[in-house]
């Protein structure tokens, strides 16, 4: 009896972590790829902000600026969707270790 309800969570929960699986693998290939593309849009805001204080003397555009690189640079937005990445990794590892381990 324990064994058959055992395999019946095993078929419930083998397309839930090949989705989770599938999710994870995608969105870190699109993090990464986007890592990139935020990272030369992180350099040019910076540059941009440094020139805004530069040439015009304004703190309050030079700070808005820097912070969207910041945002844009691979320690803001792409670390956080790492993290969250990494959440949803764990979560996939605690059902194939409850349920098949």
């Amino acid at each position: 009896m324990i064994f058959l309800l055992r395999f019946m969570l095993k078929l419930l929960f083998a397309p839930v972590s090949l989705v989770l699986a599938l999710f994870v693998w995608f969105f870190t290939w699109l993090v990464c790829v986007s890592s990139v593309v935020l990272g030369l849009a992180s350099a040019v805001l910076s540059l941009l902000a440094l020139a805004i204080l530069l040439l015009s003397a304004s703190v309050e555009g030079f700070i808005i600026y820097l912070v969207l690189a910041f945002l844009a640079s691979p320690f803001g937005l792409p670390a956080a969707a790492l993290w969250l990445l990494g959440r949803v990794q764990g979560v996939r590892y605690f059902i194939k270790e409850r349920i098949y381990g």
